[in-house]
């Protein structure tokens, strides 16, 4: 599961399909991206020519976004060292930052293959250059009036101040801000908290299943160790069986706790996607269960708690630390 956060904001705010596109707003900003999502099918990059103060490098990208369908992204970078890395058939995202329905900035290139990132540009920079332009221009025109009349200072600071207020008001009144009703943003705020709460779901289940596989492995150690020593019959080994046993009873303790986990995360994550789905169609589906899902949350973070204070007490227990780690650290057999 890949998941697109707000450039600006840093938020997450969409899940992203696994070829396709698609586009969200941001709920805290406003600002609307596209996220387009392929296999690479092409890359080749050159020289741009007639730069030859100012060298840039021309790239050109050609992903598969649907079976049978290749979408083109072009774009110059200044420099001439190749900053864009991938091979053919890596999986990669493209952002655009959007004006109403149309893109209007490219601002990032991810390869979610190798994890690497390349950022282009900022959400609202094309409407922060122009507003540069003209508060510079509105700001030179005002020195050139009062430069004489005025002390040279005065000018000086009045159109540094004309500059400077003119180009925020410009970036407030031309940055691709969309308008949002109270009911929509609500609406959307939730949608992104939802994300948010099954992102992390999601990296706690992978950890999860993470330490079943490890206790697993760890009990399996202990079992064959315990075996041998059944074998060879010595009573000298008797204190050692114990300590075994107590391990192993605790491993299952464990590991009682950490399959309600997975299996509860697995449930939540399917309740919040339930309720992201229903969302779409809120005629059909007017009851908000959110009170519902939000206890079987709360369900969870209590098993979360007993695993964390079961853990505490078995590295408390010096004893039966050492054989876990012992099991944990043991050479594998064949």
């Amino acid at each position: 599961m890949a998941m697109f956060n707000c450039p600006k904001c840093y938020k997450t705010i969409a899940e992203l399909p696994k070829s396709g596109s698609v586009i969200a707003m941001c709920s805290d900003c406003r600002f609307k991206y596209e996220v387009v999502r392929g296999k690479l099918l092409e890359r080749s990059t050159s020289r741009a020519s007639g730069q030859r103060d100012n060298p840039t490098r021309h790239y050109h990208l050609k992903l598969e976004v649907q079976s049978g369908r290749a979408e083109v992204t072009e774009f110059d970078y200044r420099g001439l060292e190749e900053v864009v890395h991938a091979q053919r058939a890596d999986d990669m995202a493209v952002v655009y930052s959007m004006r109403g329905a149309r893109r209007e900035e490219l601002l990032a290139i991810h390869n979610l293959t190798t994890g690497e990132s390349h950022g282009l540009g900022r959400p609202g920079q094309k409407s922060s250059t122009y507003a540069a332009a003209f508060g510079f221009a509105a700001g030179a025109i005002v020195f050139g009036v009062l430069v004489g009349p005025y002390p040279f200072l005065l000018a000086l600071g009045v159109a540094g101040a004309t500059w400077a207020g003119l180009a925020k008001l410009l970036r407030m009144f031309l940055a691709p801000v969309h308008k949002l009703p109270a009911d929509q943003r609500s609406s959307l705020e939730r949608t992104h908290t939802w994300l948010a709460e099954k992102l992390r779901l999601v990296e706690a289940r992978t950890r999860v299943v993470g330490d079943i596989a490890d206790r697993q492995r760890v009990r399996q150690r202990l079992i064959d160790l315990r075996r041998k020593m059944l074998e060879v019959g010595l009573d000298a080994y008797r204190a050692r069986l114990a300590s075994i046993d107590v391990a192993l009873a605790a491993l299952d303790r464990q590991m009682t706790l950490d399959l309600s986990l997975r299996d509860g995360y697995d449930r939540s994550i399917k309740m919040i996607e339930i309720e992201q789905e229903a969302s779409t169609a809120d005629e059909l589906f007017p009851e908000d269960l959110t009170p519902v899902v939000i206890d079987k949350l709360e369900e969870l973070k209590a098993l979360e708690a007993q695993q964390k204070d079961l853990a505490r007490e078995l590295e408390a227990n010096a004893e039966i630390e050492q054989l876990l780690r012992s099991g944990r650290s043991a050479p594998e057999t064949a």
